[in-house]
């Protein structure tokens, strides 16, 4: 019988041969024989871009990754989402998945695939949403992959009410408007400030991971009690231009509380 664990994907699922089969292949590099996993109309959505559709597009969505030295890998077992048909032929699954490109730190995102008599229909990769009760690094994780999808709305849900944001201070990538520039106290325009970015074509990449820091890179905003703090390096760039920056993180009670963005003076030259 398929496993019962109070986490999901913490055992294998023996039911959801389908997908564990095809991420087996796939982790081996064996794309064609994984290929044979999924219907003939298949839909997928990749974590950033358009869907693709059809098995024969998806076989050049599979080579175009590896070229681009993309790289995927489960960070937790496939888990049954509701209940399969009588037959268990169809199904909803999901795992949790780590995802990377090349020269930057990776995202941790959910991938969901939907299986009908025997063969994937569907596909989707997309970042979790916030919820109560995360643990402080898994709030971060999940606010950096829905900032990366440009899912701004969902991404200041990891926010605090009070949180504090200080933006980055670099008029050559992003000139704010008056009302934006100082540290900012309210998630309306806290999102404001992120629409406005991404339509100017403001673009952030992570070169590390979140890491744990102190209280003394919060500068001259005060820490909360009970809070940690962390830190990520980021290239933040518009056009030609870009930047290194450090973004300082506190997070209290499973939201983050402080966003702070400093230049990274240890940085190599970009």
């Amino acid at each position: 019988m398929g496993c019962q664990s109070t986490k999901p994907g913490a055992q294998e699922d023996d039911r959801l041969i389908v997908v564990n089969q095809c991420a087996d292949l796939m982790k081996q590099g064996k794309f064609l024989e994984a290929l044979e996993h999924f219907g003939p109309d298949v839909t997928w959505q990749p974590f950033n871009g358009p869907v693709i559709s059809g098995r024969d597009n998806l076989q050049a969505h599979f080579e175009n990754n590896r070229k681009e030295g993309i790289k995927r890998h489960g960070l937790t077992h496939w888990w049954m989402e509701g209940k399969p048909s009588k037959d268990g032929k169809s199904y909803v699954a999901k795992r949790q998945v780590s995802y990377q490109k090349a020269e930057f730190a990776p995202f941790k995102v959910l991938q969901t695939m939907e299986v009908k008599n025997g063969l994937i229909s569907k596909t989707v990769v997309e970042a979790a949403e916030w919820e109560p009760n995360l643990e402080p690094e898994e709030v971060l994780s999940r606010f950096a992959s829905l900032r990366a999808q440009s899912r701004n709305e969902d991404a200041v849900k990891c926010l605090a009410r009070d949180c504090e944001w200080k933006p980055f201070d670099c008029p050559e990538i992003f000139a704010p408007p008056d009302e934006l520039k100082e540290v900012l106290k309210d998630l309306l325009k806290i999102q404001n400030l992120l629409n406005l970015q991404a339509e100017r074509n403001v673009v952030r990449e992570a070169k590390s991971d979140w890491q744990a820091g102190d209280v003394s890179m919060l500068g001259e905003i005060s820490p909360k009690a009970g809070g940690k703090v962390f830190f990520r390096k980021l290239v933040i760039s518009c056009g030609e231009i870009s930047r290194p920056f450090l973004q300082v993180a506190q997070v209290h009670s499973g939201q983050i509380v402080t966003i702070i963005h400093n230049t990274d003076d240890n940085a190599d030259h970009v």
